[in-house]
């Protein structure tokens, strides 16, 4: 068992993230499997809150992953406590990214957003409503990357979005 420092959710550490890699520290939050280049993918097996496989996923330190390409994920913004999910990826050679977020509930809005390991904005997509959000990053240097889903409005703890890579 690991445990990685978490911090608030919300606009403090929404401000925190641009500045830091490491969000304030309020708690400590328990992770099933680390972070790391030489990780196995990791299964969702069992789900902790709000009935999403993929939380605790509020922050950088705890992003889930890491993602595969070609691999369909469907993870939930279970409530408006679920301010944002994080995601890693990891490129062992240069390669083409791209990253889909698909099937966003009616009536809800999320964005999608992909970082380098420094934390620099290197893709965003911010469509209106539910459409379907792509990032199209071009060819990437190898290294991790992480991929964020944030809700402009809207929640369901019946109904995932899809979220994939090529």
């Amino acid at each position: 068992l690991i445990y990685v420092l978490g911090g608030l959710q919300g606009s403090m550490y929404q401000t925190a993230i641009y500045r830091s890699a490491v969000p304030p520290v309020r708690r400590y939050l328990p992770l099933v499997a680390r972070r790391a280049t030489s990780t196995p993918t990791q299964t969702p097996t069992v789900a902790p809150y709000g009935g999403d496989p993929f939380e605790p996923n509020d922050s950088i330190n705890q992003a889930w992953g890491p993602l595969l390409s070609g691999q369909e994920y469907r993870p939930y913004i279970y409530g408006p406590q679920d301010q944002e999910d994080f995601y890693f990826l990891n490129i062992a050679t240069a390669r083409d990214v791209q990253a889909w977020l698909r099937q966003i509930p009616a009536g809800h809005d999320y964005n999608l957003y992909l970082y380098n390991s420094a934390l620099m904005l290197i893709g965003y997509s911010g469509n209106l409503s539910n459409q379907d959000e792509q990032i199209l990053a071009g060819i990437l240097p190898a290294g991790q990357y992480y991929v964020r889903v944030r809700p402009v409005t809207g929640y369901s703890t019946t109904q995932p979005y899809v979220l994939s890579l090529v």
